[in-house]
């Protein structure tokens, strides 16, 4: 095996300099390690104390090998930590990083450098991290001795040379990612701490933390840290001798000395810990009173789940009550996350659809009522709107955290597109289509009656190669508008997705039968077509909603308006 080097970083704290490398000593993997120890420069009236320091690491025995990097000027924490661990990147491919004030268990070397092995080549891993915060009760029942988090850590951890060099460093960037990507309530661990703020009061100022820049470009990367349920170093620092640490009693105080865990579950986002962390750092708030932006719906709707999954009702009742609050918010979209938890709606009162003015365009209302129940059930990461006109679904998806998105349609509306809307491409809706990738979800909404019906399997197939969820709605016969040319009941679009292996789900409908401010024909035509092989894994109301394919003439419907609509344009029953 080959060891990675240990980089330690001293200033003036000359026991605390002592516990660390005793700790570390402690590990047999230490006489096989080279360390490398820099020494940041004094600032005034720490010349005594930085030179104790200085001579005690002259001192250092017991590792393969050492080497001690002295700098005269005072750089700061921040700077001595970019330099330090740049200089060691150009020199080995990995290294273990340790600050003066960290105390290693006797398994850390073991645990570290096993991980940098074998995760070497795994680019969704980007560090391993020996501290853990006290929330090991969450694990009581389970969930395996190491799990993952998206983002980094700081408090003893290893990495590749290739990942802290790629890094980027400059808070504005990151600030303005996060912003973009409207992730700041992620970032701040679900409103538990204030982690946002801290990058952002970066900007323009002489740099005072390194592990914040470090922790937000790895978030923004996806990419996932490794940590151990139990803690295996701590950070003595929180006797308040620490540059950006106070006092801090109720954090670790008990090593975890014999723990070797290893990692037997999946790449993912352990939900089990952020929300014991939440609940940790968060010390009894809702959220933390130094949040500042917009609370992202997404979000919120992800920590009320994690409350939930953890049998926290109360709290996860709290959380949407929360949201509910926020005159921003609609009732539509408040009501599909309560029905999405489990939870009894609220009772409806006057005017909950007061913020759907009959001025908003027909698609932009239907695409407020029926986008934020599909995302409380599905949590969709990526969207195809085939059919996309002016990207109004596409907006509701983007403005519920789903950006990864794409539209298509047959027409140049550049020019028309709601301004949310990044991508999309002008193809031929009547030919077989392929963008060489596959989404979370994709929607033919009131498109395919445009599409002559010799062209119609070439529409089907194209979307079931694109998804495994698709949201569909056509207009039926006599329904009428502007260039119909193939208006068909459901039961003839379900023999062609059930072709593909596709069923039927029909919720949607009788969620959205009566609201007035959506259009009748999606409330009459929308359907969610699944494929067979992935429903088991679907919410309940889907599975109990789905229409056998002998059944598919119960699909067939008119919606009382759209009876009246035909009547009285003459078109019924000609």
């Amino acid at each position: 095996m080959i060891f990675a080097p240990i980089v330690l970083f001293v200033y003036n704290r000359p026991l605390h300099t002592q516990r660390a490398i005793e700790s570390i000593l402690k590990n047999p993997e230490s006489r096989f390690s080279k360390i490398y120890i820099f020494s940041d420069g004094p600032k005034p009236g720490q010349e005594a104390a930085v030179e104790q320091v200085r001579n005690f690491a002259r001192n250092v025995t017991g590792f393969m090998d050492g080497e001690l990097i002295i700098h005269d000027n005072n750089l700061g924490l921040v700077k001595s930590t970019w330099l330090g661990l740049d200089y060691v990147c150009k020199r080995h491919g990995s290294f273990i990083m340790v600050e003066d004030d960290l105390q290693f268990s006797s398994k850390a070397l073991a645990y570290l450098n096993y991980n940098l092995q074998r995760f070497e080549k795994d680019e969704r891993i980007a560090s391993i991290s020996l501290y853990n915060y006290p929330v090991d009760n969450v694990f009581t029942d389970g969930g395996g001795d190491v799990f993952c988090v998206k983002g980094a850590d700081c408090w003893g951890f290893a990495t590749w040379s290739k990942r802290w060099l790629e890094a980027e460093r400059d808070p504005e960037i990151l600030t303005r990612r996060i912003e973009e990507k409207l992730l700041q309530f992620e970032f701040d661990r679900y409103g538990a701490y204030p982690y946002f703020k801290m990058l952002r009061d970066q900007i323009g100022r002489d740099p005072f933390s390194w592990s914040i820049r470090w922790y937000a470009s790895e978030f923004l990367s996806g990419r996932f840290t490794l940590f151990p349920r139990k803690t295996m170093s701590l950070n003595l620092g929180l006797d308040g001798s620490g540059v950006n640490c106070g006092p801090a009693p109720t954090y670790s105080d008990v090593l975890s000395e014999d723990f070797y865990p290893v990692l037997d579950g999946p790449v993912e986002n352990s939900d089990r810990y952020l929300y014991g962390l939440y609940k940790f750092l968060g010390q009894g708030r809702l959220f933390h009173p130094q949040i500042d932006y917009p609370i992202q719906i997404n979000s919120v709707l992800k920590l009320a789940t994690m409350a939930r999954d953890a049998g926290d009702i109360l709290a996860s009742q709290n959380i949407v009550s929360a949201l509910a609050s926020n005159p921003a918010v609609s009732q539509y979209v408040v009501e599909a996350i309560r029905a999405s938890l489990g939870f009894q709606a609220e009772p409806e009162v006057e005017g909950v659809y007061k913020d759907y003015q009959q001025n908003i365009p027909g698609s932009a209302r239907a695409a407020s009522a029926i986008v934020p129940i599909i995302f409380a059930d599905l949590k969709p990461e990526s969207v195809l709107d085939v059919g996309c006109g002016a990207g109004e679904f596409l907006a509701e998806f983007i403005r519920l955290g789903v950006f990864d998105h794409l539209g298509l349609d047959g027409h140049s509306l550049l020019n028309q597109l709601n301004p949310a809307v990044k991508n999309y491409k002008q193809i031929n809706l009547a030919g077989k289509f392929d963008v060489h990738r596959k989404f979370s979800i994709a929607c033919c909404l009131e498109v395919a009656e445009h599409i002559p019906s010799d062209s119609a399997e070439n529409l089907i197939s194209s979307l079931c190669g694109h998804a495994d969820v698709i949201l569909f709605s056509a207009a039926i016969p006599f329904q009428g508008g502007e260039g119909h040319v193939s208006e068909q009941w459901p039961s003839y679009w379900y023999d062609l997705f059930y072709s593909e292996g596709y069923l039927a789900c029909d919720y949607l409908r009788r969620i959205i039968w009566d609201i007035l401010e959506v259009p009748y024909w999606y409330r009459q035509n929308v359907l969610l077509f699944v494929r067979e092989s992935i429903l088991p894994g679907l919410p309940q109301r889907l599975i109990s909603s789905v229409v056998q394919h002998e059944r598919k003439l119960v699909l067939d419907k008119v919606h009382p308006e759209a009876f009246l609509s035909a009547v009285r344009a003459g078109s019924w029953g000609r």
